[in-house]
């Protein structure tokens, strides 16, 4: 059954590290199918403190928790300097992710590691738009500029993830530096789910893989780094390209046991165009402050 929401509770965090008064003003935008209690915040926040402000987020009818776009928070924060010099002002954009449990279902058929998607019967996570944007320059326009659809089966040895990129500009390189080219990344966290509440380590608490478009494995990021029996396939078509990689089950049953019950998956396209770079996050990156325990769990069904 596909969860529902309608009603839920949680905090927003304003947080300064500053030395200097912030002063912010938000604005939460309201969209016909969610709401909040807050829509307008002016606030001023003492130098390396916390303040917190409960949110109510109402859906006007009963909704697919799946079908939730993010909420976009709209801040400007401004710092008063002395001597008459002028202040300092940062505005951006905060993502409210409504999240809840994904499925990890058994493989429909048996999936050939080939870099082509017609094992898969459908991509069972279709982003609307990214739950966090890393853009600085205003590179991202919508999901046809760049953005990830994917799913995650499997078998009594692997687990696999099949991802159908979305990209209008595909840059790629001879050169191994991933940061300067398109791919994909998948972050992998087999821990038992008490432990996945505390930050991780790359490659100690987590896995993380890259894939290049149209490149198997190796790939370009640590691969030394990664479990024996990890693949990558991956082929180009006409809108982006599409990936698929196996990860042994070993790994995770070697952490949570034959019987292991859930993992954490995020997914990211790093999209490089002439007019700038910008990563789609499906949940907000895990070594950012914007990122939440328990996002991105696939339970075991």
């Amino acid at each position: 059954d596909r969860p529902i929401f309608d009603r839920a509770s949680t905090t927003l965090r304003l947080t300064n590290d500053a030395d200097l008064p912030m002063n912010i003003d938000l604005t939460i935008r309201q969209e016909e199918w969610l709401g909040t209690s807050v829509t307008r915040l002016s606030r001023v926040v003492a130098p390396n403190s916390v303040e917190t402000v409960p949110l109510e987020l109402i859906a006007p009818a009963p909704i697919p928790v799946h079908d939730l776009r993010p909420l976009h928070v709209n801040w400007n924060i401004t710092y008063e300097v002395e001597d008459d010099l002028t202040p300092i002002e940062i505005s951006g954009t905060h993502r409210i992710v409504i999240d809840s449990h994904y499925d990890a279902l058994p493989v429909a058929a048996a999936i050939t590691l080939d870099g082509k998607l017609g094992d898969w019967p459908r991509m069972t996570v279709r982003p609307a738009e990214p739950g966090q944007l890393v853009d600085d320059k205003g590179a991202w326009k919508d999901n046809s500029d760049g953005s990830v659809d994917f799913a995650v089966a499997y078998d009594s040895e692997n687990l696999y993830i099949a991802i159908d990129a979305t990209d209008d500009e595909i840059v790629k390189s001879a050169r191994p530096d991933y940061t300067r080219q398109d791919n994909v990344q998948v972050y992998l966290d087999a821990r038992p789910e008490s432990q996945r509440d505390t930050p991780g380590r790359p490659f100690v608490d987590y896995l993380a893989i890259v894939g290049l478009p149209g490149k198997g494995f190796p790939n370009a990021f640590e691969t030394d780094k990664l479990p024996d029996g990890v693949r990558i396939a991956s082929t180009m078509t006409d809108t982006g390209y599409q990936t698929e990689i196996a990860i042994p089950l070993s790994y995770i049953t070697a952490l949570q046991g034959a019987d292991w019950q859930s993992i954490r998956l995020n997914v990211a396209l790093n999209d490089v165009d002439s007019d700038g770079n910008a990563q789609f996050w499906w949940r907000p990156n895990w070594s950012t402050p914007a990122s939440y325990p328990g996002s991105g769990t696939f339970v075991r069904r």
